[in-house]
């Protein structure tokens, strides 16, 4: 059906029907526009050799990054600002691992998924407790995180998210990575991971100054 003659917006104002009709052409650019640039990561030959490097789940198990991949080649990783020092995690990233952790499950059905974090087992055990999580996470070592840039050499914590593969010889290479900040600063590096920025964005209002509410770990 067309859009613009459901019975509601027929009725609408010419004004209405004509900006709407010139946003939903520049929504189907964007569409295509979104097609375009996953085609071009898709294409991305294999990436930078990583360390098969032990990483501690929030029971305590020790367990290699390889290990992870479980019976397949590709692993989805989510890089959470959560230093050993800190008393509560990033609330933007726990915002967005909310939202993963509802998902996990599905996306599980193609390939792993996982939250590394620089925080203690022990602190992400109680974290995932406070927040009902039952996606897994990992405690990462600090050569891990630093190598992938998820953490600075001055040990600032950076959201990234990453997708790594495993070769038929066991080798891991980072296939592809992005940060939550672009260049610009802008901070809508991943935008497209979190569903809440989309719906947000529906609004008259738009997004706006939303910012989660500070972590309460209970």
């Amino acid at each position: 059906m067309d859009l613009l003659n459901v019975p509601a917006l027929s009725r609408a104002s010419q004004e209405y029907r004509r900006q709407r009709a010139a946003l939903l052409s520049e929504e189907q650019e964007l569409i295509d526009h979104v097609e375009r640039v996953a085609a071009l990561r898709r294409s991305l030959p294999a990436g930078p050799a990583i360390e098969d490097e032990l990483f501690t789940k929030t029971d305590g198990t020790r367990t290699r990054l390889s290990a992870l991949f479980e019976d397949g080649d590709v692993l989805l990783a989510y890089n959470m600002m959560y230093a050993p020092d800190d008393d509560v995690p990033c609330r933007m990233c726990t915002r967005w691992v909310d939202g993963f952790n509802a998902l996990a499950p599905v996306v599980r059905d193609s390939v792993p998924f996982a939250i590394f974090s620089r925080q203690s087992p022990e602190g992400l055990a109680a974290l995932a407790q406070s927040r009902g999580w039952t996606i897994p996470l990992y405690s990462a070592p600090q050569s891990y995180s630093r190598e992938v840039g998820a953490e600075t050499a001055e040990g600032d914590q950076q959201p990234l998210v990453t997708v790594f593969r495993k070769d038929r010889s066991g080798k891991i290479s980072l296939w592809y990575s992005q940060f939550a900040g672009f260049p610009d600063e802008a901070e809508r590096g991943i935008d497209l991971l979190n569903p809440l920025w989309g719906l947000l964005d529906l609004l008259p209002m738009g997004r706006g100054e939303y910012y989660p509410p500070p972590v309460v770990l209970t």
